[in-house]
């Protein structure tokens, strides 16, 4: 059955945190880009390597307080830098060169299951992926798509993978083919739909800049991802066990005694504090799917 796309419980509890994936997606970023309120800094800055799930503005600002936080309490230059893929951003993850990552689900298990990276915290965000159709289209669920056009997120994010999962558990089924089309963030995705340029969208959060909310009125979701996961911080291997557990009790601190915490885990008025907690064995388990479609693109 269609469900009316409502625009403010959507946007309320989709992924927005630079972690994601949820999701997670991104645009065309410099290489690196380093935290605004910590340029200038020597080379020997440490690292915070955040996934590109969004505008490198968006990622970066919404983890400035946390770096800043880490720069007095380590009295070492911290910044946050993120990167053009995800691809690029798991090479650069294998290169060593973040003291600590934020991660979309897959890689971080991915890279935990490498042993490369210890786990340090989840992000109680859930990243959901949905299926929205343009209002009066005569779809009622992914399988109603058949031989349709569906666009997400760049290929290798989270939410694209929860896609590519979905139609593969209806090929289980019976014979489904969907064609689906890249686009380079959820924002570009919904701007396909909207458009005409394809029958529907796959995103996992609702980009104000992709269009009005007129626009997004006529929308509506349709279908929800049966996996739902959460954005993963994952430590370097070679920084050992006892950096993963300083950066686990550093974070919680954060969380709780700092006042500029709400910009990392309250992007949205009248929503709970969000927070972090220590990652779960059931935790990875669930995204071994994903992780085995991923080593297919890194």
């Amino acid at each position: 059955m269609l469900r009316k796309l409502n625009i403010q419980k959507f946007t309320n509890h989709l992924f927005v945190f630079v972690l994601a994936g949820i999701s997670l997606s991104t645009n065309q970023l410099r290489a690196e880009v380093p935290s605004q309120g910590l340029t200038n800094k020597p080379a020997t800055s440490l690292k915070i390597g955040m996934v590109p799930y969004s505008a490198s503005s968006r990622a970066i600002s919404a983890w400035l307080p946390f770096a800043e936080f880490l720069q007095k309490k380590l009295q070492h230059p911290v910044v946050v830098v993120t990167a053009p893929n995800h691809k690029i951003f798991y090479e650069r993850i294998q290169e060593g060169r973040y003291f600590l990552i934020g991660s979309s689900p897959h890689i971080a298990a991915d890279m935990i299951k490498q042993n490369q990276a210890y786990p340090v915290r989840l992000i109680t965000v859930p990243i959901i992926g949905h299926l929205i159709i343009r209002n009066g289209s005569p779809f009622a669920n992914l399988k109603a798509l058949a031989g349709k056009s569906i666009t997400t997120t760049p290929v290798g994010s989270f939410t694209a993978l929860l896609l590519e999962r979905e139609i593969q558990l209806l090929n289980e089924q019976q014979p489904f083919s969907v064609s689906i089309r890249y686009s380079n963030s959820h924002a570009g995705a919904l701007r396909n739909l909207l458009n005409g340029r394809t029958d529907a969208a796959f995103v996992s959060q609702l980009p104000h800049s992709a269009s009005s909310v007129d626009q997004l009125a006529g929308l509506n979701i349709i279908d929800l991802a049966s996996l739902t996961s959460y954005p993963m911080i994952i430590s370097p291997k070679t920084l050992g066990a006892e950096h993963a557990i300083k950066m686990g009790r550093l974070l919680d601190e954060f969380s709780k005694t700092h006042s500029l915490a709400v910009n990392a885990l309250q992007p949205f008025k009248n929503e709970p504090l969000y927070g972090f907690v220590p990652i779960q064995q059931a935790d990875l388990d669930i995204l071994e799917p994903l992780v085995r479609a991923w080593e297919h693109y890194r």
